[in-house]
């Protein structure tokens, strides 16, 4: 399975991207940070993510003042921004799942982990308590599979 968008889609994420999460002081927005790649290399080997991630930009290709307009591109942000709340709105589960695909990728990139101070490796070494006490209640309980 191909795990690319066309050059129109990546144009398409690229400019989705930058307006979900647009530029600071420091850091470019995060299309104009090339993320759209860590999006392919990550979340499109994923059927679940891809068919998602795929769904939402083709509909926002057909939808209707898309069309008529001739591209997203030809529309003015305010428009874009309807566009997007639209599917967020009523495509809810695959827009859960294209945003989380993009918030992912921009809060591991380097210059924003930098940037927002976060400490990774403070966050890799919490791991959760394990209770051996778990096992010893599990052992107790009687197979329900053993009484047919």
């Amino acid at each position: 399975m191909e795990n690319k968008i066309s050059e129109l889609n990546q144009r398409l994420l690229k400019d989705i991207m930058n307006i979900m999460i647009p530029k600071n002081d420091e850091i470019p927005a995060a299309g104009d940070m090339g993320l759209y790649k860590q999006i392919e290399k990550h979340f499109l080997s994923s059927n679940n993510h891809k068919k998602s991630i795929i769904s939402i930009l083709e509909s926002i290709n057909l939808h209707p003042n898309v069309r008529i307009s001739g591209s997203f591109f030809s529309i003015d942000l305010t428009e874009k921004i309807e566009i997007i709340r639209w599917h967020e709105e009523n495509m809810i589960d695959d827009f859960n799942k294209f945003k989380e695909s993009i918030f992912a990728v921009y809060y591991s990139d380097e210059r924003v982990v930098r940037k927002i101070n976060w400490d990774q490796e403070k966050v890799k070494k919490i791991e959760p308590k394990w209770d051996p006490s778990i096992l010893e209640k599990v052992k107790k309980i009687e197979p329900f599979w053993k009484k047919f």
